[in-house]
């Protein structure tokens, strides 16, 4: 059945039919059981959070012997922002910064941690590896994919005549 309007190729495309779709069912690879344990060059934070995170990634099939770089990469990030967010708690969030101008009057500002920006890059870095992973969480808290058993469109009777 044609489609659109009077230029070639316009309107809508015709659905693919399902015969058409290849799916790919993927097999545990042997090597799995050797990913859930950390390799010997991480700290212990840094083996601390491969244990935590590493059964995750395999389960969802993101973490093979090939990712294991970046990996290592996400678990040294967070480590290091997890360092950086004990110095700003330690320090506290604001410092006085004091500045004498020409005439020797002393001035008084304040200013945020020096670490902030670090810990802002750092968390950018961990969020996109979180995410390379499917680690991080998306979409709607307590989405499993389907529709909502809620209400019901008020709208859904009107096509239906």
């Amino acid at each position: 059945m044609p489609r659109g309007g009077a230029r070639v190729g316009a309107g809508r495309k015709p659905r693919a039919s399902r015969r058409n779709v290849v799916t790919f069912e993927g097999r545990k690879s042997s090597d799995d059981g050797a990913l859930l344990v950390p390799p010997a060059f991480l700290s212990d934070e840094e083996r601390s959070l491969w244990g935590a995170w590493a059964p995750l990634a395999v389960e969802l099939k993101t973490l093979t012997s090939h990712h294991v770089p970046a990996f290592a990469l996400l678990c040294r990030l967070q480590a290091e922002m997890n360092a950086t967010e004990r110095t700003i708690a330690a320090d506290g969030r604001t410092q006085v910064r004091v500045t004498i101008d020409g005439a020797g009057q002393e001035h008084q500002e304040l200013k945020a941690h020096p670490l902030k920006t670090d810990y802002r890059q750092l968390a950018q870095r961990v969020e996109s590896l979180l995410a390379r992973f499917c680690l991080a969480p998306f979409g709607k808290p307590g989405a499993s994919g389907g529709k909502a058993a809620g209400k019901a469109n008020p709208w859904s009777g009107i096509g239906a005549r």
